[in-house]
């Protein structure tokens, strides 16, 4: 398909030939986002929840996600498309078709070659970690997208014969963007200025105006951060696990066996051809442009094309395996690596020297799109075939386990409160476990407005503890409240609620629900109408 796979192609047969495939399998992602759609995962949940109320920031992550799920909703809402999960997912499988696009772009700008600009698009579109997080509502999505973008009109600007400054405004605020989907943003900084710092391009004004955008873009979560105590950096903290004390308790073997783990996690996330290419590209010397001697990055050395995208695929990955190896890393942080490593990987497999490496690269490239995209196949379908089957086998996959009882759980304490309504009851769901929190939140609304926080131990670790702690909420008069717990056996001696300033009034028995089990561990629930002491 691509120069020495299929050389009796024309150019704009590749370009037409790749565009179809982009767009079929993005196409089949989103239509298959809507066929039995698998339940919300807890996150996805608390992300669906925060979109109904939009913000410059939120608990555990900046706010682009919510304004994301936000907009789908809509869209879906003007369309008349009715499906909670299709309408809040559909839109990660386009952010990946855009960021496939900025990875043409970026490599067709550094080696001016339509094969290998095609090819990067397709390695990437096609990797497991594109078919996985474009199934589900993740930061990653947007995050990939506008780190693929970014660095497209990076190399823009580094290329422009007048040092554009509309150029590096352009990156600027497309990595601002990126920042307000993910702080591992900051990682694209941090490569670019090392590029910046070698090439001594620092001393120019560009630069600095693309990192004024990016603080303009990204301003207004500094902002709700400061205002509201800096519950999103703390959070990530938190789940990095950065502190002196488990630091010091991690043994050597222990970290040894983090980094480990870590690194064969991005096998399986690039694919492992992929990644021994990707590997074995740090000791190449060609330079990126095969084309015409003089082009491209003439004004700063043709090969240093090469050391920006090494930079940008090793220094996150780099920083990734020294997080895991001192505390913990999860596999996904180190994801933007592979949109450079996709450029990386594609130059590789399409230029290459004698007939027999030849024959290898066409058969690594087809074997990595062909099993990537079986892979993406298996991940639409697999988890719903084994959701949708009955009979206590299905829930031996703890994958699985997870998603159980929550939908039906929110649907049904909706029903109940929309009844309820009805009669002239109004009533306020509470909760202490984020998880019930989350399905409420998503699932319930808009007959549940709100689901408030029930926090007997005045913790702050979730969106809702921080936030919607009832003892901190305003509520009108002959508002009545309903506390949800879990229970193994659904009893309740061991779990009746308590909180100065709170009383329990009765317990509340629901027919359908009562013998309804959610989670991993079929947990009951319990619910009791609970009053202010006054």
């Amino acid at each position: 398909m691509f120069g020495s796979f299929r050389p009796t192609f024309t150019t704009v047969e590749k370009i037409k030939v790749s565009l179809l495939i982009l767009v079929g399998i993005t196409a089949y992602r989103c239509i298959g986002g809507f066929i039995n759609p698998l339940p919300f995962q807890i996150d996805e949940a608390q992300y669906v929840g925060w979109s109904h109320f939009i913000s410059f920031g939120y608990y555990s992550k900046p706010p682009f996600i919510a304004w994301a799920v936000a907009s789908g909703q809509q869209l879906c809402s003007v369309l008349e498309i009715v499906n909670t999960e299709g309408c809040a997912r559909f839109l990660q499988p386009i952010a990946f078709m855009v960021a496939a696009f900025g990875v043409a772009g970026t490599a067709y700008r550094l080696t001016r070659s339509t094969d290998c600009a095609m090819a990067a698009s397709l390695i990437f579109i096609s990797t497991p970690l594109s078919g996985f997080y474009s199934l589900f509502v993740t930061t990653d999505a947007w995050l990939l997208m506008f780190w693929s973008l970014a660095l497209w009109a990076l190399v823009l600007a580094l290329q422009s014969r007048s040092n554009s400054i509309g150029l590096w405004l352009l990156c600027g605020i497309l990595a601002g963007l990126g920042l307000l989907s993910k702080y591992s943003m900051a990682a694209f900084f941090l490569s670019a200025f090392c590029y910046l710092f070698v090439t001594g391009r620092l001393k120019r004004v560009g630069p600095w105006v693309g990192v004024a955008a990016a603080l303009v873009v990204f301003s207004p979560n500094i902002f709700w951060n400061y205002a509201n105590g800096f519950p999103t950096i703390g959070h990530h903290l938190e789940i990095s696990q950065i502190s002196a004390d488990h630091i010091n308790h991690q043994s050597a073997g222990d970290r040894i066996a983090s980094a480990a783990d870590f690194l064969l996690a991005q096998f399986g996330l690039f694919g492992p051809l992929l990644f021994v290419v990707m590997l074995l590209t740090l000791r190449a010397k060609r330079s990126l442009d095969h084309s015409v001697a003089q082009h491209a990055f003439t004004a700063v050395g043709l090969d240093r094309g090469l050391v920006l995208l090494h930079l940008m695929t090793w220094g996150i990955l780099c920083l990734a395996v020294m997080q895991a190896f001192s505390s913990r890393s999860f596999a996904n942080w180190a994801a933007p690596a592979y949109v450079s490593g996709s450029i990386l990987a594609a130059h590789a497999l399409v230029y290459c020297s004698d007939r027999v490496t030849r024959f290898s690269t066409k058969f690594i490239f087809g074997f990595s799109l062909i099993t990537g995209l079986i892979a993406s196949t298996l991940l639409i379908h697999g988890p719903k075939a084994l959701f949708l089957k009955t009979g206590e086998e299905t829930y031996r996959v703890r994958a699985i386990e997870k998603l159980r009882g929550w939908r039906e759980l929110a649907l049904g304490l909706r029903e109940w409160v929309t009844h309820e309504s009805q009669s002239g009851s109004k009533w306020a769901l509470l909760a202490e476990d984020r998880r019930i929190l989350a399905a409420l939140a998503s699932y319930g609304y808009p007959d549940i407005e709100t689901p408030f926080a029930w926090n007997p131990e005045n913790r702050r670790d979730n969106h809702y503890s921080w936030f919607l702690d009832i003892r901190n909420q305003a509520y009108s008069d002959g508002a009545r409240f309903m506390l949800i717990k879990l229970s193994k056996s659904g009893a309740t001696s061991s779990i009746l609620p308590k909180m100065p300033g709170w009383k329990v009034l009765r317990k509340i028995d629901f027919a359908e629900l009562g013998s309804l089990q959610v989670g991993a561990d079929g947990e009951q629930i319990v619910a009791f109408e609970i009053a202010r002491v006054p």
